[in-house]
């Protein structure tokens, strides 16, 4: 009896992984325009030097992802920190991107929240308009991903 639901059971946890596979997103997966609103209508990322913000998140190595993930990027932009961006003309320096956590809602069995996700924030500098991606476990991925869009939307 057992061993029946020793296999049981081993079955079910496979079944629910591989649910779960399917269904979470790669960053390939994830539709990132300006008509789905997570790009700014006016960015054009040939002209525009993009801003880009590499402490909004802490953790380890979270700040030397954002810059190799952001290497194949081919239009101009800047690496600052956020307390910097101040020093930045808006009429020059437009726009910024950045990561943002959104905090889980699901909570252990101690009331401590889950991991979250992040997600991707774009500021039009000049009309204070933000323009974020949906949530995702991975930020490297995510930035990697906005760079391929960008470098597409200028071919």
């Amino acid at each position: 009896m057992q061993s029946i639901f020793k296999h049981l059971s081993s079955a079910l946890v496979i079944i629910v992984f591989f649910a779960l596979a399917l269904a979470s997103a790669t960053a390939k997966d994830i539709d990132v325009s300006k008509q789905t609103g997570q790009i700014p209508p006016d960015f054009q990322p040939g002209k525009d030097t993009l801003l880009v913000v590499t402490n909004t998140l802490f953790g380890i190595g979270v700040s030397s992802t954002i810059r190799s993930s952001i290497k194949g990027y081919k239009g101009p932009y800047l690496l600052v920190k956020y307390e910097d961006l101040k020093n930045y003309d808006t009429s020059t320096y437009r726009y910024s991107i950045f990561l943002s956590h959104n905090p889980s809602l699901n909570l252990d069995e101690k009331g401590r929240p889950g991991p979250g996700s992040v997600s991707i924030v774009m500021e039009d500098r000049q009309s204070k308009s933000y323009y974020r991606s949906r949530g995702f476990h991975n930020h490297g991925s995510l930035m990697r991903r906005y760079a391929e869009i960008f470098n597409g939307m200028m071919e």
